[in-house]
């Protein structure tokens, strides 16, 4: 049977080093996690940018091909302008 032991049960390498008290290790991890949320929250704000931004630039492809406003991709317009049934009328 092998030994498995945890980080936080070993002894220190140094007989100076204390280990730290719970409640400052539980603290640390907080802030940690803290940290951690922050970024999440940075990310989940780029990722709504870049899906605004790629909607602009759909929109912008559909306004240069000629595809009318509104015009969403499970639309009968779309699928008559894909299969070339659908015209512009002047």
């Amino acid at each position: 049977m092998e030994d498995h032991h945890l980080i936080r049960c070993l002894a220190p390498e140094n007989a100076e080093d204390k280990a730290l008290p719970a409640e400052q290790r539980l603290t640390l991890i907080e802030d940690r996690l803290d940290g951690v949320q922050t970024q999440l929250d940075n990310l989940t704000g780029y990722v709504g940018d870049l899906a605004s931004r790629f909607g602009n630039i759909e929109r912008l492809l559909q306004r240069l091909a000629g595809v009318p406003e509104n015009v969403g991709p499970g639309s009968r317009a779309a699928s008559e302008y894909q299969t070339g049934a659908w015209h512009v009328t002047s």
